[in-house]
């Protein structure tokens, strides 16, 4: 062989040799990449950064089964993975629910998939729906009351013959403490409750009665490393633990399921979804919780969510680089439709509209041409189809753009107790069917007011209370004995129904940059008054002045109007004054001073604020109505609205105003802030 033949060899063997290399070294980078385990001989392993438990339980062997807690695994599951990355394996994301979520397979997850293979890089969600509860403390343990909390599993039991297989408070502290050795990166949900007692709501409340037989002999004394220790706001974390723990109430609260769509969730986990989705993972814990708190305890007004321990001003689940992208995936069917990797979950509607574009794209602005129009047409949980109206048919992994959206015609749903005993209650109902947005519901779950004919034992008179999803009266009662008892509760239910359909009008992918916010003023302000977290968004003494701040981020002006929603069933239109257009140009601050009132004969109000930010003017001075309390007339429209949310938004509160189907999502947003004023001693 020549000199030169065998050099040409060489290289060419060089060549083969880097170009096996370079493949290797892809495939690793590329499983590194998703988060897989990945083996390099017999000695290396890089393990998964991305780690998640998700538990949810609707049937129960031994007490009473839930609706909501495996959608909200559902939930949770498609946010880890299309926000955060989180790899769609079992690897990674460990699902348990009903049958499956026993207290040895919860507790063997927690050790094995969790703990086991955390690193100190790694980002851990613990998300828990199901029954929350109490029993007995052991004699030498740790708690003032001497009750555990815990969270109930599927095989778990509170009365003979069925043993108690509750997960303390302890028992889980003790384990999540050695998690957080590992790593800081620890996010815990429980959407439960463990006040101890259960009570009527609108959803089902997530407890059960606590267990007060002697509390079960445990493998290992839990409760030592948490003596001495406070407690947090919800009794389930010690204050020193390292972890963040989301909860869907306080101390004594209970945490309510809701009705979506005809599905159930549990109201925490929806909201925080919900909120999430909206924002993107570009937000922390606190800008996330603020929200949920307000929307949450706005629909169940003694249920307010907690966040505590570190990282309260961290990005949500520490994903800082991973922002939620604006567009889902879109594949063929093979004929005239699409289906869409996005569903009721994501908030998708039959009717509303889509933007396709190619594989790849990256801007999704006018001077971007979409090859296909689709119109939704059907909507699952985690998938929808949409019918192609313009354009030609889409390769797999295109990208679509919500446009227009379509918000169904809400409606309140009334659920009449014991109807077949109450003559009166029959009454209402017939007169309440002709209300296109006031439906009958016909169980006592997932509805939004609740009318009873009750006997007050003082007095031994029957009348008509109502209540809203928290099992308390909201309204002023009415005697069965009152010749206008009927008309009278039909105005009362006619008034909550715009009350509750104002307050649910939300944009859920919003375009517009704006921040609310609400500051309290040192001018009239008591030493022992103020800011309450703990319970709402923001809690005022009566009298107290507070500052409202609108700052436009965006660069457009933009026409805002602040809505009061009372919890005495009152609308008012704060701003602007009837007839003005005023805007807020771009980079600027509008801001108003407020002073705080009880209404007599109340010791405390709690207010709804909205804020609802147009691109365009926009008139919102039809939704004012008096406090329920007061009975007056429901307001009337003015004919024509001038523009298209206008017509949504009388359509969604009075359901007279008929035709408005679709609202450009880019023209308007919402933001809601819960304010709480208290008379004072």
């Amino acid at each position: 062989m020549s000199i030169r033949s065998k050099c040409v060899s060489q290289i060419l063997l060089f060549l083969i040799v880097t170009f096996l290399s370079i493949l290797y070294s892809a495939e690793v980078l590329s499983q590194q990449a998703t988060n897989s385990t990945v083996t390099v001989g017999d000695t290396t392993s890089v393990k998964p950064t991305k780690l998640a438990l998700l538990v949810g339980i609707n049937d129960y062997k031994h007490v009473s089964d839930l609706n909501g807690a495996v959608n909200d695994v559902i939930n949770m599951k498609t946010l880890l993975i299309e926000s955060f990355g989180f790899p769609n394996n079992d690897e990674h994301i460990r699902i348990l629910t009903d049958g499956k979520a026993t207290r040895e397979a919860i507790i063997k997850a927690i050790e094995e998939h969790l703990i086991a293979k955390a690193e100190t890089d790694s980002i851990v969600v613990f998300h828990y729906s199901g029954h929350g509860s109490q029993m007995k403390d052991d004699p030498e343990g740790d708690e003032m009351d001497k009750l555990d909390e815990t969270i109930v599993p599927h095989d778990s039991g509170h009365i003979d013959p069925h043993p108690n297989k509750d997960i303390t408070d302890d028992e889980l502290n003790y384990y999540l403490g050695k998690l957080t050795e590992k790593t800081p990166n620890v996010t815990v949900i429980f959407d439960s409750c463990h006040s101890g007692s259960a009570t009527r709501g609108s959803g089902f409340a997530r407890t059960v009665e606590p267990d007060m037989r002697p509390p079960p002999k445990r493998e290992r004394p839990f409760t030592i490393d948490a003596r001495g220790v406070n407690e947090g706001k919800n009794d389930l974390r010690p204050e020193n633990s390292r972890y963040a723990l989301i909860s869907g109430c306080a101390a004594q609260e209970l945490s309510y399921e809701l009705y979506e769509d005809g599905q159930p969730y549990g109201a925490l986990t929806w909201y925080l979804v919900d909120q999430v989705r909206t924002v993107g993972a570009d937000a922390t814990y606190r800008d996330i919780m603020d929200v949920v708190k307000t929307r949450v305890s706005a629909r169940y007004s003694t249920q307010n969510p907690q966040l505590e321990g570190p990282g309260e001003d961290q990005f949500v689940f520490s994903a800082r680089s991973q922002v939620s992208m604006p567009y889902v995936l879109a594949k063929p069917t093979g004929n005239d439709e699409v289906i869409l990797e996005a569903g009721q979950v994501h908030r998708v509607t039959i009717g509303s509209k889509y933007d396709l574009y190619p594989p790849g794209t990256k801007s999704f602005d006018e001077s971007v041409k979409p090859i296909v129009k689709l119109e939704v047409t059907s909507v699952d949980v985690n998938k929808s189809i949409g019918k192609i109206k313009e354009g030609q048919m889409i390769n797999d992994a295109a990208r679509a753009v919500e446009r227009e959206h379509y918000w169904p015609d809400p409606v309140l749903g009334v659920f009449f107790m014991d109807l077949d005993k109450s003559k009166t209650l029959q009454n209402i109902k017939a007169k309440l069917a002709k209300y296109k947005h006031i439906t009958s519901i016909e169980t006592d779950s997932g509805y939004d007011l609740l009318l009873q004919d009750y006997e007050d034992e003082t007095d031994g008179k029957r009348y008509i209370i109502t209540e809203d999803g928290d099992p308390k009266p909201i309204s002023p009662r009415v005697a069965v004995t009152d010749p206008d008892v009927v008309s009278r509760v039909v105005e009362q239910v006619t008034h909550w129904a715009k009350w509750f359909n104002t307050l649910r009008i939300k944009n859920n992918d919003p375009k517009i940059d704006v921040k609310f916010e609400i500051k309290l003023s040192q001018e009239g302000r008591d030493s022992e008054a103020g800011f309450n977290n703990q319970e709402v968004s923001n809690t005022l003494i009566e009298g107290e002045k507070f500052n409202i701040e609108v700052i436009n981020n965006s660069d457009e002006n933009l026409y805002i109007a602040l809505l009061d929603l009372s919890s005495d069933g009152s609308v008012s239109v704060i701003y602007p004054r009837r007839g003005t257009e005023e805007f807020v140009a771009p980079g600027k601050t509008w801001s108003k001073q407020l002073e705080t009132f009880v209404p007599d004969g109340r010791d405390s109000v709690r207010d709804v604020l909205k804020l609802i930010a147009t691109t365009s003017p926009a008139d919102f001075n039809f939704l004012r109505q008096e406090a329920v309390r007061g009975g007056s007339p429901l307001s009337k429209t003015r004919g024509r609205n001038r523009n298209p949310l206008e017509q949504l938004l009388a359509n969604a509160a009075i359901g007279t105003t008929r035709g408005a189907r679709e609202v450009r999502v880019e023209t308007w947003t919402t933001v809601d802030r819960v304010l709480e004023v208290r008379r004072k001693d």
